[in-house]
């Protein structure tokens, strides 16, 4: 019973540390332009890019919801599952673009990181579907994926001229990343018992 409670309290802690990624939307990412503004100033040419960024909104209110209900309807999931296959294709169209080969080290990480994690979130989405502890916290989970894909592809490309909502984004990535381990693996411990 106190695992469970302290896994519940880690999980409380968990949400309230993604809500950095909302303001990281507002904040200059790079070149003193916000995900915001390149999402709604189409001269940018970067709203496919910046669309993702707002993950952490549903996200929130998602992991609020399944804290407090303990499950998310099926419309609710249906709608997450949606919006997160929608951003992995905006995220995989900006491979189809004829950009040439990434130059350095740091263009490889954002060239290979977001497909690596579009991959594996792929495999864990499709490995977990029978699950029925996980049923609620797989449409969360894909969100996040989606999110972190999509933000790694950004955190790469903008290396080295990264500002202070880079930062957010990359702590959000790290919680979102902690969150979801942890969850698999405490499912995983449950599931040997």
């Amino acid at each position: 019973m106190s695992e469970a409670r302290s896994q519940s309290s880690l999980q409380w802690l968990l949400m309230i540390a993604g809500v950095i990624g909302i303001p990281a939307i507002f904040l200059q990412f790079t070149m003193d332009t916000s995900p915001w503004r390149a999402s709604v100033d189409v001269d940018y040419g970067l709203w496919k890019i910046a669309l993702p960024t707002f993950f952490p909104i549903p996200v929130v209110i998602g992991l609020l919801r399944l804290l407090i209900t303990k499950k998310l309807s099926l419309p609710e999931r249906l709608v997450a599952y949606f919006m997160s296959m929608m951003s992995v294709v905006v995220t995989l169209t900006i491979y189809t673009k004829d950009n040439g080969w990434p130059a350095g080290t740091n263009d490889w990480f954002g060239f290979v990181l977001p497909l690596i994690t579009i991959g594996l979130g792929v495999f864990i989405l499709v490995s977990t579907r029978r699950d029925a502890m996980l049923q609620p916290y797989r449409a969360i989970m894909s969100m996040q994926i989606a999110y972190v894909a999509n933000a790694l592809l950004c955190l790469g490309a903008f290396f080295g001229q990264w500002q202070i909502g880079a930062y957010f984004s990359l702590v959000t990535v790290i919680v979102y990343l902690t969150q979801i381990i942890m969850v698999l693996r405490n499912n995983s411990d449950n599931s040997d018992l």
